[in-house]
């Protein structure tokens, strides 16, 4: 099958290569699929794209801020809209994007935004009388990009990510263990601190109870 996947190249240099853009098509070029990437700051991004000519489209892109992403609702692929950070934004934007695209399939990251029935998670959206449906899809890892590595015990317990609203916790275990913060640490330097930690503490926010 020939696939285009959708989004920005990102804007910070340390972290480009774990854009999961990237690890997908990877991913799928293993199972001897076609696969092109295309999106604000890739390098065909001023080339205009023939979306009919493939049979999957994956949106991954999530916080469009200058209106660059295509209008998919003409084009005969089966698209589908990747809902990573709805736990951030809530629901209402990407069912915009979903309906206005008339895409088939969305895949949320977030379960909680999902409808538990005996099908399993879903949730369903009605677009011209059709039903297109949601799946709960966890957030995923790439091996290639992320595991152990040879790295000192820097403590036993340890942080790294932003704090949004985590700042309380993270001052608990600063007052009741050796405890360390790396805060806006990206890509390989964000995979070493984690290393680097016997316990590796995370809180997820708001609706990301998974």
């Amino acid at each position: 099958m020939k696939f285009l996947i959708i989004q920005e190249n990102g804007r910070n240099e340390k972290n480009r290569s774990f854009r999961e853009c990237f690890s997908i098509k990877r991913a799928l070029l293993m199972e001897n699929h076609e696969c092109d990437i295309w999106g604000l700051g890739q390098e065909n991004y001023d080339q205009k794209q023939d979306l009919n000519a493939y049979d999957v489209i994956l949106n991954l892109e999530n916080y469009d801020q200058t209106n660059w992403l295509p209008d998919l609702s003409k084009v005969s692929a089966f698209k589908i809209l990747s809902v990573i950070d709805a736990h951030v934004r809530g629901m209402e934007p990407y069912r915009k994007i979903f309906n206005k695209g008339k895409y088939d399939l969305s895949l949320h990251a977030t379960r909680d935004f999902l409808e538990k029935n005996r099908f399993g998670f879903r949730s369903d959206y009605f677009k011209d009388g059709i039903i297109r449906r949601g799946i709960w899809f966890p957030n995923w890892f790439d091996p290639d990009l992320i595991g152990p590595r040879e790295v000192p015990l820097r403590a036993e317990v340890g942080f790294c990510g932003n704090i949004i609203s985590r700042k309380s916790y993270l001052e608990l275990l600063k007052q009741n263990f050796n405890f360390l913060a790396d805060v806006k640490v990206f890509g390989e330097d964000m995979v070493k601190a984690i290393n680097s930690y016997k316990v590796h503490f995370n809180k997820n926010i708001l609706a990301n109870s998974e």
